[in-house]
């Protein structure tokens, strides 16, 4: 599976499209992620590493991210995962030293699907998103967040799919203050005959800053990335 975009989003959300090659009858035969570095040509090579954890139900249950030339002993983020009854995501809570926590709740529709995204860091880092879907396809979503009174973000993402496959992500953004500012962004995807080694592995926050509104850390520039996979 390839990506093609002007940017890297922060965060993999990759429950919220479907492809042809995740249709595999047996989870013990899908490669996993084990590790994923992330490398700064612009800081001489510096390179972020993220390590993965899974628990006994082969859920993505950690990951634990470190600066090279460091290793494990200086952790630098940490990230957990919890499930609810039914076995979907409901939480996500994550550390960053020295930038504090944030943490990202999960809450479904009667059909089981993801309804609702709320993301908090402590006011005012806090934003609601909710998902809006066309049958069983995931048409929009909508992003809000407020600082104080003196300025506001809205962010609606529409979907596009070629058959089960995204193909399109289109956005446009609002920032309304003293003179009201409008962008618009989009990105496309192509896929290929391989297994996708993400797949499950819900939420990949960046492993340097918080996702934060007021660090405006919802994206970054290219990078070059370095993933590590292994057999459950």
């Amino acid at each position: 599976m390839k990506l093609s975009s002007p940017s890297i989003l922060v965060l993999v959300i990759t429950m919220l499209g479907a492809c042809t090659d995740h249709d595999i009858p047996n989870a013990l035969d899908r490669w996993r992620v084990k590790s994923l570095t992330r490398i700064l040509p612009e800081n001489g090579g510096t390179a972020n590493i993220s390590t993965f954890g899974y628990d006994a139900q082969n859920r993505l249950f950690s990951v634990v991210s470190w600066q090279t030339p460091d290793s494990t002993a200086a952790v630098i983020g940490r990230t957990s995962y919890e499930y609810d009854d039914q076995n979907r995501l409901s939480m996500v809570r994550r550390s960053v030293d020295p930038f504090g926590s944030e943490e990202y709740k999960f809450a479904y529709n009667a059909n089981g699907q993801l309804a609702t995204l709320d993301y908090d860091a402590g006011f005012p880092d806090t934003y609601h998103m909710t998902f809006i879907y066309s049958g069983e396809r995931l048409a929009s979503s909508l992003r809000k967040f407020d600082f104080f009174s003196s300025l506001r973000f809205r962010s609606v993402l529409n979907y596009t799919f070629s058959g089960r496959n995204l193909s399109k992500v289109s956005s446009s953004q609002t920032i309304e203050k003293v003179i009201p500012f409008v962008s618009t962004d989009s990105a496309t995807f192509t896929y290929d005959d391989k297994t996708n080694p993400f797949y499950g592995v819900h939420l990949v926050p960046a492993p340097v800053l918080p996702a934060r509104p007021t660090f405006a850390q919802f994206s970054y520039t290219p990078i070059t990335v370095v993933t590590t996979i292994c057999l459950p």
